[in-house]
């Protein structure tokens, strides 16, 4: 066993030993999923009377200030009993479902015979939840929607063979390639590149960032598309996607690499949505911000939590703006055309 996982294990029985070894109603863990190690588990804290849903990224986590470093939501016992009688009702009487193992992407849950009222339910899926344990995926859905909204990323992945969007996320499978001086005939064929050129050079590159660890992009071909390319500079080793319908690297990609290369870069727009009622956690874990590309039929073009375009609404019911401008380009394009639709 790897260094790094023994002391995931060690951080496990910690965990364990913090709760003095009392049996959670509902446990989930993320290990090694999109490279993270996310803890959740739901308990019943007698002191309050309460159900608690708590959450730790084992990866920051430090043992020795467990009490501080960790967020929690209340949640009800009706909601719990609600999804764990339909997942029984799915399972009929299975108890136990274990995929093939597989060293990454791996997702544990276990629901307690507390819980039940029967035998306790343990799962060990891949990658992701199998269609035909929808009312699992419903509790999952359930149990994120009470903890912060950067752990969306992984409900996506989980829920992607049941919204028909795995795609998206096995064409970014870790490839061995220079993003700066690999020949492009190494990921493309010779048609690709030369529509990926004439792409770029048509300006269809509409917009470029790197954001955190990652290349963004918006190319505009018979629709906008929005690609993804992660690049692991010491490892010269890559992770791309587009969310274009193509099954094989498109030319999409390739206009990107070359804008890349160029560094033809043009800022997104950002915006942050209003909300005037916040508590101390939602201020920390939100998102601070979309990206923008721009206002088209009176609504903001935004990338949403899919990779996709989508499309939010300037206005609230009451006439008043959704949203804040937080960075715009130097000609204020956004805030003119903002204007133009006030």
């Amino acid at each position: 066993m790897e260094t790094k996982d023994l002391i995931l294990q060690e951080k496990l029985k910690k965990l364990d030993s913090h709760f003095k070894k009392q049996k959670p109603l509902v446990e989930l863990y993320l290990e090694k999923y999109e490279k993270c190690n996310v803890y959740i588990r739901i308990d019943y804290i007698k002191k309050y009377d309460t159900y608690q849903i708590r959450w730790y990224d084992l990866d920051f986590l430090d043992v020795k200030k467990i009490d501080s470093l960790f967020g929690y939501e209340t949640v009800y016992r009706e909601d719990l009993n609600y999804y764990v009688n339909l997942i029984k009702k799915d399972l009929k009487n299975i108890t136990k479902i274990e995929e093939k193992e597989e060293k990454t992407d791996i997702f544990h849950m276990y629901i307690s015979d507390n819980l039940t009222n029967d035998k306790e339910i343990n799962i060990r899926l891949n990658k992701y939840v199998p269609v035909y344990l929808k009312a699992l995926a419903d509790f999952i859905v359930y149990i994120f929607n009470n903890i912060p909204r950067k752990f969306e990323p992984f409900l996506f992945k989980l829920m992607a063979e049941l919204d028909g969007t795995t795609n998206r996320y096995e064409i970014k499978k870790s490839i061995k390639f220079n993003l700066y001086k690999d020949y492009l005939d190494k990921l493309f064929s010779r048609e690709v590149i030369v529509r990926g050129e004439n792409y770029f050079s048509r300006g269809k590159v509409i917009f470029l960032e790197k954001i955190n660890d990652r290349y963004i992009a918006v190319v505009e071909g018979s629709k906008k598309y929005v690609v993804f390319i992660k690049y692991d500079e010491k490892n010269k080793t890559m992770e791309m996607s587009c969310n274009c319908p193509s099954d094989f690297y498109c030319k999409h990609l390739c206009a990107v690499i070359i804008a890349i290369r160029e560094k033809k870069i043009k800022k997104f727009y950002k915006i942050s949505f209003i909300k005037n009622e916040k508590d101390m956690l939602e201020k920390i874990t939100e998102f601070n911000y979309y990206l923008c590309i721009g206002i088209k039929n009176e609504k903001f073009e935004i990338i949403d939590d899919y990779g996709n375009i989508a499309y939010a609404d300037i206005y609230n019911d009451n006439h008043k703006t959704n949203w804040k401008i937080i960075e715009d380009s130097k000609d204020k394009k956004l805030n003119k055309m903002l204007e133009e639709v006030i």
